[in-house]
């Protein structure tokens, strides 16, 4: 079976601002079958991102190296001009993102956008695109078809975005973790949209992902990459292959290390943050009197208290509401009903409770080195102590976030993800806030940082004396750190207690 696609020998060196070179990837050798997925597998960091980037022509301020060769159905596209490399690749190929909000026009409802992807146009459009929809299993496609990107979930985006891979009927779909911010029964969904249009359909996959299971599970072959380097490559189930590299193993180790395992009961102490009665209502509008018209509950009668010391997880499918409720604690939405109680004096609520978001990257100001960052965190609560003091107080944060001082002068582009999530972490810690919500915060990570940062949290807890709610749909992660679960369903508690293993399959109750 010939190659659908080669690549063979790429080097990639981005060009910095100082006129040094930065070697993201070295040599890298990867064949692609028509009709198979094949995973690309590696930490945060390791490259695998730059050569999605590489191979859809997506990479700007960069050196390939002499040798580097990317072959599509037979056509060496690097030797191609600009305008004709464009060509073929989008003949061939389409993406799919990881994050589909920022990859959709917010102006243009869905069914538009899709409708434009089409390489010919028919009489019936709205119809061709209706039947994309109800192929990638998305409930009320005609409403679909006439909703604005904000008014779905990220489950239901991300299959529009594969509905518009589609219809232009490429043969290789570039997906660069697609599965990171869906819930289990969303990505349950797209995986086997991917098994089937793989099989049935003859599209082949090029999927990159820190996912091991899923790797595992949905891959026919997979490469690893770390350090911009292939360090193994395999066509068996990854969990199963044995005699892997140093470094792999360690994130194996790592994945393994945090599979369900209940952590033990803690005492309760203080309160520190109680609700009662919190509803919400979303996408209201009010009429000429300013009443309220079109009311869609988000959140309806949410009533629970969090401890000092406590680690609380807060689970539910897409939609649920669970990101509502934390960015209600958070003070980011404050037109919600019900009451709220806290330990410490209205005025000082942003200081004594810290929101840490999805994307650590949309957080961070590209123009501000680290120390600014922090600083400036600093000094928006407290008055300003000598420069020496605010520059010891700095230093030691980023020693409590597991980093040293060099990162002090590195920008946003400088650093990876999981280094900007704790960049994040350390600009919360900084001011010493009593409750920490973490929304999403570590889904776009690998296992091995996740375990890392995971692990620092627990020990921040009782050194900070504070309580940290993790936002999260990663059933691992919650059961293997969390003390008490709080899961939503339909903005609703549905369950409130320790978290529970249901017939040995990982599922939380």
């Amino acid at each position: 079976m010939k190659n659908i696609l080669a690549v063979k020998d790429l080097s990639v060196n981005y060009l910095l601002e100082d006129g040094s070179r930065y070697p993201a990837l070295k040599r890298i050798q990867i064949e692609l079958k028509p009709g198979t997925i094949h995973a690309v597998i590696g930490q945060t960091g390791s490259g695998k991102s730059t050569l999605g980037k590489a191979i859809l022509d997506n990479l700007s301020n960069v050196e390939l190296g002499r040798e580097s060769s990317i072959v599509i159905m037979e056509t060496e596209v690097l030797s191609l001009s600009a305008v004709a490399r464009r060509r073929t690749i989008c003949d061939w190929c389409a993406s799919l993102p990881q994050n589909p909000l920022l990859a959709m026009n917010p102006t243009l409802i869905c069914g538009a956008q899709v409708a434009e992807a089409f390489k010919t146009k028919t009489q019936n459009q709205r119809r061709a695109v209706i039947d994309l929809f109800v192929d990638m299993q998305l409930e009320e496609p005609e409403t679909i078809y006439s909703a604005y990107p904000h008014q779905l979930s990220l489950g239901q985006l991300q299959r529009v975005c594969l509905a518009m891979a589609l219809a232009r009927k490429p043969r290789i779909i570039v997906a660069d973790e697609p599965f990171s911010s869906l819930d289990p029964v969303n990505s349950s969904i797209l995986s086997s949209l991917f098994g089937r249009l793989a099989e049935s359909e003859g599209t082949s996959f090029l999927f990159i992902t820190h996912d091991l299971k899923l790797a595992s599970k949905l891959a026919h072959a997979w490469t690893w990459i770390d350090g911009g380097e292939v360090i193994a490559k395999g066509n068996n189930p990854l969990l199963q292959t044995a005699h892997l590299p140093d470094r792999a193993q360690k994130v194996i180790d790592a994945f393994h290390a945090m599979q369900i395992s209940l952590p033990g009961e803690k005492t309760k102490e203080e309160c520190l943050l109680s609700t009662e009665d919190i509803t919400y209502y979303h996408g209201v509008r009010r009429d000429f009197w300013r009443q309220r018209r079109e009311k869609t509950a988000t959140l309806q009668s949410i009533g629970f208290s969090v401890h000092r010391g406590e680690f609380v997880g807060l689970v539910g499918p897409s939609g649920s509401g669970k990101s509502t409720l934390a960015k209600i604690l958070g003070g980011l939405i404050d037109d919600f009903i019900g009451n709220m109680k806290y330990a410490w004096p209205k005025s000082d609520y942003f200081r004594h409770v810290q929101y840490i978001m999805q994307d650590a990257s949309t957080s961070l100001a590209p123009l501000l080195n680290v120390s600014t960052i922090l600083k400036d965190a600093y000094t928006s609560f407290y008055k300003a102590r000598s420069q020496q003091q605010v520059d010891e107080l700095v230093r030691k944060v980023l020693e409590d976030v597991a980093l040293d001082p060099s990162y002090l002068k590195k920008f946003r582009h400088q650093l990876s993800g999981g280094e900007k999530q704790r960049i994040a972490l350390a600009r919360a810690l900084v001011v010493a806030p009593k409750i920490l919500i973490l929304d999403e915060s570590l889904s776009a990570l690998d296992r091995f940082v996740q375990a890392e940062i995971l692990n620092l949290l627990q020990t921040l807890i009782d050194k900070y004396e504070m309580c940290i709610i993790l936002v999260s749909h990663d059933v691992d992660l919650i059961a293997g750190h969390c003390g008490r679960v709080l899961e939503l369903d339909h903005g609703k508690v549905i369950y409130s207690g320790k978290p529970r293993i249901f017939n040995g399959s990982g599922d939380l109750l």
